[in-house]
């Protein structure tokens, strides 16, 4: 785990989370340099499941699990019977369960899979816990994105994230390329792109710039695929 001379291990949540958004690149390297990840591991993933699972644990949430449901098939093209809407409505009696799933992935095995692509790539230089501190780290943006939704999720009765760039283009039309491209962007995921572009070039000496595009490229192009197969299965 190695030792520390920096203090970050021992913030607060909301301290580490300030640093990330306002001096990412100090306090990334920081965590580098001094690698902790077990309480952000699991503090966060804990964390997840509570904001998801309170909204989950009510009507309201278990509702806009199904119209989210829903909505994703008629994205596909695919109408549902009333048979098989009063088949989701039964599943979404399994709302805290799919929370816990959904926060599991989220918050434990996205950062070990991001930490296994940072040590394909680190330095033989890179302190041996570095990748998964940094994968931890960079986490938390996404958790934090999860903690703000959860009452905005339960006071709008939906659970699709309030925090993309569509959510600044309501007057345009719901079906058209566009309107579904920006409904894909979600706003934290790309500083979350960005985050984990910086501890790339923190434990592999790559240069920043061409990783940022790469890894935006890479979330633009996976948005824009999603708009596509949208529109063609909807005619």
């Amino acid at each position: 785990m190695g030792s520390s001379g920096d203090s970050h291990e021992h913030q607060s949540f909301p301290r580490l989370t300030h640093g990330l958004f306002l001096r990412p690149l100090p306090t990334l390297r920081a965590v580098a340099a001094a690698p902790r990840w077990r309480a952000v591991l699991l503090g966060g993933a804990l964390l997840l499941v509570l904001a998801r699972g309170s909204v989950m644990a009510t009507g309201v949430g278990r509702l806009a699990l199904v119209d989210q449901w829903v909505r994703q098939a008629e994205g596909l093209g695919i109408e549902l019977s009333d048979d098989q809407y009063a088949r989701l409505l039964e599943l979404s009696d399994l709302g805290v369960a799919w929370a816990l799933v959904t926060s599991v992935g989220s918050g434990l095995v996205l950062p070990l899979a991001v930490a296994a692509g940072l040590r394909l790539v680190a330095r033989t230089a890179a302190p041996r816990g570095a990748p998964l501190a940094l994968a931890a780290h960079a986490n938390l943006v996404l958790v934090t994105r999860d903690v703000l939704a959860a009452p905005l999720n339960y006071a709008r009765e939906a659970i699709a994230s309030p925090l993309t760039l569509g959510t600044f283009f309501p007057m345009m039309d719901e079906g058209a390329a566009a309107t579904r491209f920006l409904f894909a962007i979600d706003l934290f995921v790309v500083w979350w792109l960005v985050l984990l572009a910086l501890a790339t070039t923190i434990v592999a000496g790559w240069r920043l710039q061409p990783v940022v595009a790469a890894y935006c490229s890479a979330y633009v192009a996976f948005g824009g695929v999603l708009a596509l197969v949208g529109v063609l299965a909807n005619g």
